[in-house]
């Protein structure tokens, strides 16, 4: 297996871990557990969870990553944090199953 592909599915899986241990913020695991997917050659190893973790993220491509939100208006924000923490609770349980099949896949 190339170095490439095995740092992104170690990637992938600390990325799954923190998100699962809630060290990470699931709305920012989630965006860069799309990001690594994209750069592994053999993610049809994972396509089950790689389109569901696409849909979501499509889903919330217009709420502010936590970086970029320092330069929102606060009112405007608030409402996009309530908007996000609303989508990722209804969809919190399938965004752990694809965690837990990463981990289980490429274990960190």
């Amino acid at each position: 297996m190339r170095t490439d592909v095995k740092a992104h599915r170690t990637a992938m899986a600390t990325v799954a871990r923190r998100i699962l241990e809630a060290e990470m913020p699931r709305l920012e695991g989630l965006r860069e557990l799309v990001y690594l997917g994209s750069l592994l050659t053999d993610a049809e190893s994972l396509a089950s969870e790689m389109r569901l973790l696409r849909g979501i993220e499509s889903e919330l491509d217009d709420i502010p990553s936590e970086r970029a939100g320092q330069y929102w208006e606060p009112e405007a924000l608030a409402r996009k944090e309530r908007e996000r923490d609303y989508c990722l609770a209804l969809v919190a349980d399938g965004i752990d199953e694809a965690c837990r099949s990463i981990l289980a896949k490429f274990g960190a």
